[in-house]
């Protein structure tokens, strides 16, 4: 059988937990499908455990994802798997099949980066993607609409594959416990970027002083930690990332921009509600089933929080509505998003 996908799995590693979440599960469907494909990773690193277990076959690389002399060589790579596309989940490198697609999830890169280096390193992938790409995946059709809008020669090339919606996640007492944090609490998941306007929602909660904490879990949250009002615990482990989803209370996002919003549609199949500012991509994940504030209202993000912590029958009636959302992101319809654009 003809292999159909070579995957640039170098990038799929916990340095970019969004795009692991995303691409993973979305590639195991497609391969359950019949999806035939293999996995290049870098060498003294594994490949992605779970794309082998679907059946994806490694290939090992010998250079890093943006070395030059690597680019040329995964070149070389892909010519001689004889995959009919080839797929980078990030950073473009494996040009070479007759269908380079290439990832590109929102812009924040440009309009919110870190550093003017970090700012710089987006940019040149931005280049080399619309250089180099056949296809962009993006996550959303705000997401598409937006890249086609911002950047020149990407209209018309721009395909959305939704993301799978994770199944329910298990509570783990013992975790709080050991974290000394006590239900009921509100849950944001955001790595400390500007972007993720997390710093001022912490200065937002321990100004109201309300009775529900906040825990914040993402890389760099640490710097947040203000207990018993505001538990900034750093990057987890996804088995933690997930426990804790099951025991909060709400999920709180005061993103001033996002293209999909990966932690809120977990929120949604885990039976959590959601409290977030009113973003396009985050209204056409969850729609009225989310308690929705305006950008950069910090406070009102506490108030929505402290009323869903206590309204038991409106609560109820948002985490079914947006239990049926989440139902809609399956792992079939990621599938064949995916077997449609590669066909």
């Amino acid at each position: 059988m003809r292999l159909e996908l070579l995957v640039d799995g170098r990038v799929l590693d916990d340095d970019h937990p969004g795009v692991r979440r995303f691409w993973v599960p979305v590639l195991r469907a497609w391969a359950s499908r019949g999806g035939r494909g293999a996995v290049a990773h870098a060498a003294r690193r594994a490949p992605e455990a779970q794309l082998v277990e679907a059946g994806f076959t490694p290939v090992e690389l010998r250079d890093g994802p943006r070395s030059a002399l690597g680019l040329l060589r995964t070149r070389r790579v892909v010519r001689a798997s004889g995959a009919r596309a080839s797929l980078s989940p990030l950073y473009l490198t494996l040009s070479g099949a007759r269908v380079d697609v290439g990832t590109i999830y929102d812009l924040t890169g440009r309009t919110h980066a870190r550093t003017p280096l970090s700012r710089f390193v987006f940019e040149a992938a931005l280049f080399h993607t619309r250089r180099h790409a056949s296809r962009v995946v993006t996550i959303s059709e705000a997401a598409k609409a937006a890249l086609e809008a911002a950047i020149t020669g990407l209209r018309g090339r721009v395909d959305v594959v939704a993301p799978v919606a994770p199944a329910e996640p298990r509570p783990d007492p013992g975790l709080l416990a050991r974290l000394s944090i006590a239900r009921p609490y509100a849950l944001a998941i955001a790595s400390h970027r500007p972007h993720k306007r997390l710093a001022p929602l912490a200065d937002a909660w321990l100004r109201a002083a309300p009775d529900l904490p906040l825990v914040v879990a993402g890389r760099g949250t640490e710097a947040l930690a203000a207990p018993p009002l505001v538990y900034g615990l750093g990057f987890v482990d996804d088995a933690s990332l997930e426990a804790l989803l099951a025991g909060a209370a709400c999920l709180v996002s005061a993103s001033v921009a996002e293209g999909g919003g990966l932690p809120a549609l977990a929120a949604l199949a885990a039976g959590v509600p959601v409290v977030a500012t009113r973003l396009p991509a985050l209204e056409e994940l969850a729609g009225e089933s989310a308690v929705w504030v305006e950008l950069d209202d910090h406070a009102g993000l506490v108030g929505a929080a402290a009323r869903v912590a206590r309204q038991a029958d409106d609560t109820r009636r948002r985490v079914a509505a947006g239990r049926e959302r989440a139902r809609a992101f399956s792992a079939d319809r990621a599938a064949r998003e995916l077997a449609r654009l590669l066909d």
